[in-house]
């Protein structure tokens, strides 16, 4: 399932903390860098693993294990 957050203020770290594996969230590009950085943080710290897509206007971050 994806979801495609249009709004800026969606908190980013909860929501890749829920998700599944196989599931996706999209993000606007303008968040890239502080995506990437929050993706990282939670890979380190949870030993889950993602994947991110630049699908312009859009990042899409999907949970792969």
């Amino acid at each position: 399932m994806e979801k495609v957050n249009k709004e800026s203020a969606d908190p980013i770290m909860p929501i890749l903390k829920k998700m599944e594996i196989g599931e996706s969230y999209t993000y606007p590009c303008s968040r890239m860098n502080t995506v990437k950085s929050i993706v990282s943080q939670v890979q380190v710290t949870t030993e889950m693993k993602f994947k991110t897509k630049l699908e312009r206007p859009f990042l899409k971050v999907t949970r792969i294990e």
